[in-house]
């Protein structure tokens, strides 16, 4: 993409670079022919060929540039539910690499859904299942049992993988001495797992045996060549889990990490809504330094999974990367996949969905920071000046998903802002009833993603997303702020018999007529998760002094941050959000 036009903005021009180039690996993967080069550009190719016993794909990305010298390659593999026709994940890190001047061998692993090639009707998540069926019987059969599989499925794939890699090393002009390992969530774990895992004795695991018969991979596992590994949004299963010590004094393999202080799925610390209880790298912090293993882990203080702190998010509009088109940006998804886009028509896609587009301006933007210094710390390995090992705290420059600017505003918690980000992602009754689905216009103007050094920040509970965070009396509470909307729309009688305010002081104030004097009051306090944290019951709404409560001496011990107050009176409910300050 040329910079003029960008306004001859060289960041902007690289991002739509990286957007548009995506979009055609996608569209490779889904119309061109296996085994053929496809140059998207004069800068970079495309082949789509297959691997391993189980005719799984590979996207070959190559530089085109000095094609008889030997470059680096970078092996790859996606999320789970990855699928390369998704332009807006994996691909995007894909590209990325390839830019910088690497062959990235970009695989499926166990956990795409893209349509498998072996004459079935499964995708390839459901063909390895299948496949491995009767490794998860009783009483192999639960959560725990069903990621270790997945972990040595995905153990010979990566192996099938880097064999294929070095076996046609002079066909792609690949130095099999320069592997790096990478991946985000699942293949973020898929990488660490062979890194780590490929020299272990597996010889007495269950898992292991089960699935090497099952599959009948042929040969050792090796990671030979491998010189670091990447993991964006990733970990592995603690020391204590059935796999034992993935890590120990023989690996040596450096490794750099990027997560979330966010993330409920990939924990940077500890988590077990997978199944197993998984380390992040702040847990494995420890484990690396006692093996002497040279790492780096940058902690995104605002992101979520797998690292980047959200864009905007809003509900009505949806995400970024859905409302953004999935095909290229001229439309062409036929081969040769390489047309030169024209300024009328990069300026027209613009400016029809400029909006969407600013916001994954600010995820890629902290993408290609994340990859930046990944290229660094490769480039000192080769070197042999490998960095000394940091934690570094990192945050935008500024926050432009709504509940994480209120978040570093102090308004929220960042467990409020997370349940806010996810629960109206999800539609989930608790963002209407949390006030999450009110987006900050301040934060839609935030674009600025550049990162700065942060102070030591939270992150979530361990084991947070395991939690259950139940919302108090639901089929009331969560919807009370949608059916004040419906008695405001269709009842409007209703809403003048009384109303409740909250004054700075957080003073609850009564208005109500006379015909509730003798009625009934509760008042009910609850936090954006869905708790409460206060109840009170008046028998009689006239026994209230001067018609206010003092709330703040009942919430003296709740931690600043936006709280609902529900008060009923007469059977009638009514809503309020306030900011509530601990002294």
């Amino acid at each position: 993409m040329p910079p003029s036009y960008m306004g001859n903005n060289n960041q902007n021009a690289y991002n739509m670079s990286i957007l548009d180039m995506s979009q055609r690996v996608s569209a490779i993967y889904t119309n061109g022919a296996f085994d053929t080069d496809y140059n998207i550009n004069s800068y970079i190719k495309v082949r789509k060929v297959k691997f391993g016993p189980d005719n799984l794909r590979m996207m070959i990305i190559q530089p085109i540039y000095s094609p008889t010298v030997k470059k680096r390659c970078v092996l790859m593999s996606p999320g789970n539910d990855g699928a390369f026709g998704s332009w807006y994940t994996t691909n995007r890190y894909a590209i990325d690499f390839a830019l910088r001047g690497y062959i990235v061998a970009y695989y499926e692993n166990s956990g795409s859904v893209n349509p498998n090639l072996n004459g079935t009707s499964y995708n390839t998540r459901d063909y390895f299942i299948n496949k491995v069926n009767s490794c998860m019987v009783a009483p192999y059969n639960t959560n725990k049992d069903k990621f270790f599989t997945s972990m040595f499925i995905n153990l010979f794939i990566s192996d099938a993988a880097r064999k294929y890699v070095v076996s046609n090393s002079t066909s792609l002009k690949i130095d099999t001495t320069g592997l790096f390992l990478a991946g985000g969530s699942l293949g973020a774990n898929t990488a660490l797992f062979f890194g780590y895992g490929s020299n272990n004795n597996w010889s007495t695991n269950t898992y292991f045996n089960c699935v090497k018969n099952m599959l009948n991979y042929p040969g050792n596992i090796s990671n030979n060549g491998v010189r670091c590994i990447l993991s964006i949004g990733g970990g592995l299963p603690a020391p204590t889990e059935a796999l034992g010590n993935i890590i120990n004094s023989s690996d040596n393999i450096p490794s750099i990490h990027f997560s979330g202080a966010g993330d409920p799925v990939a924990h940077p610390n500890k988590s077990n809504i997978l199944g197993p209880e998984i380390w992040g790298p702040l847990a494995y912090k420890s484990v690396y330094e006692t093996n002497n293993i040279k790492h780096n882990v940058y902690l995104n203080c605002y992101g979520i999974h797998a690292f980047e702190a959200p864009s905007y998010d809003d509900i009505f509009t949806g995400l970024w990367y859905n409302s953004l088109p999935s095909n290229t940006i001229s439309g062409n998804t036929n081969p040769p996949y390489n047309n030169t886009l024209t300024y009328t028509q990069v300026n027209n896609y613009v400016l029809s969905h400029l909006q969407n587009l600013s916001y994954y301006q600010y995820t890629e933007f902290q993408s290609y920071q994340a990859l930046s210094t990944t290229a660094n710390y490769f480039v000192a390995i080769i070197n042999n000046s490998i960095p000394i090992d940091v934690l570094n705290y990192i945050r935008p420059t500024q926050l432009n998903n709504s509940p994480f600017y209120k978040y570093s505003i102090g308004q929220y918690t960042l467990e409020q802002a997370v349940l806010g980000y996810y629960s109206c992602e999800s539609n989930q009754p608790i963002c209407i009833f949390s006030g999450a689905h009110e987006y900050d216009n301040t934060a839609k103007n935030n674009i600025n993603s550049t990162f700065i050094a942060s102070d030591v920040c939270d992150i979530l509970p361990d084991n947070y997303a395991s939690v259950s965070y139940s919302l108090i009396n639901e089929n009331t509470t969560a919807t009370s702020r949608i059916a004040d909307i419906n008695i405001e729309k269709n009842v409007s009688e209703l809403t003048n018999i009384f109303e409740i305010n909250i004054d700075k002081d957080e003073n609850l104030i009564f208005t109500f007529t006379n015909e509730l004097h003798s009625k009934e009051c509760n008042i009910n306090i609850f936090n954006i998760l869905g708790e409460r944290l206060y109840s009170k019951n008046i028998i009689s709404i006239e026994n209230v002094v001067e018609n206010q409560i003092h709330l703040k001496d009942y919430l003296n011990n709740i931690p600043t941050g936006i709280l609902i107050c529900q008060v009923n009176i007469g059977g009638i409910n009514k809503s309020i959000k306030f900011f509530h300050k601990t002294n």
